[in-house]
């Protein structure tokens, strides 16, 4: 039997296989709800992108379009952009904030 390990790249754009992978993997996820008309959204993502270090290893934050993932939007009752929904390696909700009231090392104490 061959065992295969999958690696995750800690920030990716959301697709349901990625959520599907991570929570199989018994990663925690982060859903972070951004629109690319969104100026706060720009401000986190760029602060995401350049901030791996600050993060657990078994950690993946996953990028959801606001303007286009409307089921998922939805499903977790989202209602603002640049919204932050912390999911523990079950796929449960632990945590959830609007970025803008926050920090990165706000979000990163919350992990």
């Amino acid at each position: 039997t061959t065992t295969t390990t999958t690696t995750l790249n800690w920030f990716q754009s959301y697709t349901p296989q990625k959520l599907t992978t991570a929570l199989q993997s018994d990663t925690d996820v982060v859903l972070y709800f951004a629109a690319d008309r969104c100026p706060s959204c720009k401000v986190l993502t760029s602060a995401l992108e350049t901030s791996e270090a600050l993060f657990p290893d078994d950690l993946l934050v996953l990028r959801v379009d606001f303007d286009t993932q409307a089921t998922l939007v939805s499903e977790y009752s989202v209602l603002r952009q640049h919204t932050v929904v912390y999911l523990d390696s079950n796929g449960d909700e632990t945590f959830r904030t609007v970025w803008s009231a926050y920090t990165l090392a706000d979000i990163q104490a919350e992990l």
